[in-house]
């Protein structure tokens, strides 16, 4: 049972703790990556969905790279791929899942002023922009397909430290 928000803070590795055994060996390769991009990390227990969140924010340029959610049964990673048009010919080597998980993505519309949207990016044919304030959900995929987002999130890393 997850503890109440009201506990000391966890590590991220704490966190985790509470997924079955294979899961977290997945899940702990996200939280060894945010240490190796020396990304700064909070975690919070979200009352609303029951559920645990660690995000790994990035230091320079700062902001949030991306989340790792996790309850008792399962986890999900939340990636912003802010920069995917840096790296688009990598996420065409990737499963059909992943380029449904991507393409599914919030696109933006004008949400807000300060929005904007980012660089379009080409995948399949089509064009998309992403929203500012979006990110991309990735559950329930193979060993292989959870590689693929791991380097994923590295290459948005790379881009992103460019680009600034």
């Amino acid at each position: 049972m997850p503890k109440t928000p009201s506990d000391r803070e966890k590590s991220p590795l704490e966190t985790i703790g509470i997924l079955p055994a294979e899961q977290y060996q997945t899940a702990k390769k996200f939280v060894d990556l945010g240490e190796k991009l020396q990304c700064r990390t909070k975690v919070r227990y979200a009352t609303r969905h029951k559920l645990w969140k660690c995000t790994f924010t990035m230091k320079k340029p700062s902001w949030l790279l991306y989340t790792v959610e996790c309850d008792e049964q399962s986890f999900l990673v939340r990636a912003r791929l802010f920069n995917i048009h840096a790296y688009i010919v990598y996420v065409d080597t990737c499963s059909e899942r992943i380029k449904t998980a991507i393409t599914n993505g919030l696109m933006c519309t004008q949400c807000n002023p300060d929005c904007g949207g980012r660089q379009p990016f080409t995948l399949n044919d089509s064009t998309y922009r992403y929203c500012t304030f979006c990110s991309i959900s990735f559950s329930g995929l193979s060993g292989d397909e959870w590689e693929n987002v791991l380097t994923l999130i590295e290459n948005e890393y790379n881009a992103a430290i460019s680009a600034v």
